[in-house]
Parts: structure tokens; C-alpha cells; sequence
């Protein structure tokens, strides 16, 4: 054993670096990932408290300023990720608010 180390210098310096140099690298590499992963939950979480407050927004403004309810409509569409869910919504809506345009009709 004695032997190969003094035969293999080179290759033993090479292992001891090596042994130095992965286990910090492997941390930092872990480390990104993590950090990564988190920042896409909170990207996760907050687009879908927005969405939510959109929602939220559009459906207790139903009977008011058009102009707020266009500009709500046109940022939904960025949420790509609920489409379905915001399809059936404003397709509920759009019968809620052609009801009432009816009875407000019916009034006059």
C-alpha cells in the first residue's frame, strides 16, 4: 500500500483534491436547487392569490364599471394555468349578467 502511494503522488494528490473540492460543490449545487424550487412556490402561491383576488374582484363588481371588469378579464388572460376554471366562470357570469340586464330591462 505504502508503495502505490509513493509510486502514485500524482494520482493520490489528484484524489485528496477531489475529495476537498466535490463535497462543497455537491452543497452549492443543492443549495441552487432548493433555492430554485422555493422561488417557484412563491411564484406558484402568489400567482394564484392574484388570480384569486381577480376572480374575487370581477364577481362582486358584477353590476359595476365595465371598464373595471374589461381590464379584469384582459389580465386573466395570463393566467394560463387556471383557463378551465376561468372559461366556466365567465361563462357563469356572463349568464348572471345577462339576467340582470334582463330584469333591468323589464323595469323600464
Amino acid at each position: 500500500m505504502l508503495d502505490f502511494v509513493k509510486n502514485n503522488q500524482y494520482l493520490v494528490g489528484l484524489l485528496v483534491a477531489a475529495i476537498g473540492i466535490i463535497p462543497p460543490l455537491l452543497t452549492f449545487a443543492i443549495s441552487i436547487y432548493n433555492t430554485s424550487q422555493s422561488r417557484k412556490e412563491e411564484l406558484s402561491n402568489r400567482q394564484y392569490t392574484q388570480y384569486h383576488q381577480l376572480i374575487g374582484d370581477l364577481a362582486s363588481n358584477a353590476k359595476g364599471a365595465l371598464d373595471s371588469q374589461t381590464a379584469i378579464v384582459y389580465e386573466l388572460r395570463f393566467y394560463r394555468k387556471y383557463r378551465h376554471a376561468t372559461i366556466r366562470i365567465l361563462n357563469n357570469l356572463k349568464n348572471t349578467w345577462g339576467a340582470h340586464r334582463e330584469q333591468v330591462l323589464h323595469h323600464f
